[in-house]
């Protein structure tokens, strides 16, 4: 890939993953999430807040998913397989939280539950956008010098051929 088309790269998954519009990857849903907390008992202009927010939500998992091909194509697999171990977390979190926040269940502490995850996503957009790159890695690189095969077998037949 030459140096044009990564940088490319970069600025796409940093804009989906973290700008406002027209790339709503982090901000925009959170954007929602803050209105949603002041809809009060209007029940469809909540639901529409929160689809709103879910929706637009999504469009951030194709920066994420993108960008483990990008930083380290051979490692990608095993990348998605941590980073979405580590995904899990807040939804395993989220709702003790969410309980010790909302006792008296009032609009207020609602209105915190839904501020506070507003606040975390622009955290991941602020963080995404400082230090997300697309360049590959050095760790990842593969070394042209080094059999990176790994297969001693093979090495030893090479080696008995040459003598």
């Amino acid at each position: 890939m030459s140096d044009t088309s990564n940088t490319g790269c970069v600025c796409v998954c940093v804009c989906i993953n973290s700008l406002t519009p027209p790339h709503p990857g982090l901000l925009l849903p959170g954007m929602f999430l803050v209105g949603e907390s002041f809809v009060g008992c209007a029940g469809g202009l909540a639901v529409l807040c929160l689809t709103v927010s879910s929706s637009l939500s999504g469009t951030s998992a194709a920066g994420v998913f993108i960008n483990q091909l990008d930083i380290a194509p051979r490692y990608a697999g095993m990348l998605l397989g941590i980073t979405n171990t580590f995904g899990t977390i807040p939804g395993i979190v989220a709702p003790i939280v969410v309980g010790h926040l909302t006792k008296q269940r009032t609009m207020a502490e609602w209105r915190t539950v839904f501020c506070l995850s507003a606040a975390i996503s622009a955290v991941g957009a602020l963080v995404f956008t400082v230090f997300g790159t697309g360049e590959p890695q050095s760790w990842a690189l593969q070394d042209t010098e080094t059999d990176t095969r790994g297969d001693t077998e093979t090495d030893a037949k090479e080696e008995r051929r040459v003598r």
